[in-house]
């Protein structure tokens, strides 16, 4: 069970960003997973500079004013997830198994 953000970010005058993400994010999500777009020019330098503290992240390595799309996917963790996990895959009954 994911969870996926995203959004467009514009970088600052250092090529840097900081995404602030609700106050739940790191309650509800766990192994978190990452990925950035450059928007407009290619931006080889770009990378996650802080990964998710504090429900926030940070972006470096972009060019000044540059727009970056940006996706977190997180593993679901809180508790109604735990209570109601769902179940990927069931064994078949005997007469529908070899249908």
């Amino acid at each position: 069970m994911k969870n996926v953000y995203d959004g467009v970010v514009v970088l600052d005058e250092k090529g840097e960003a900081v995404v602030v993400r609700p106050h739940y994010f790191e309650t509800l999500n766990k192994d978190l997973r990452y990925q950035l777009t450059p928007i407009g020019a290619p931006a080889p330098e770009l990378y996650i500079a802080d990964e998710v503290f504090e429900n926030k992240f940070s972006i470096a390595g972009g060019k000044p004013h540059m727009k970056v799309s940006w996706q977190v996917t997180g593993t679901r963790n809180d508790p109604p997830m735990h209570r109601h996990r769902i179940q990927p895959e069931t064994e078949k009954r005997p007469e529908h198994k070899g249908r």
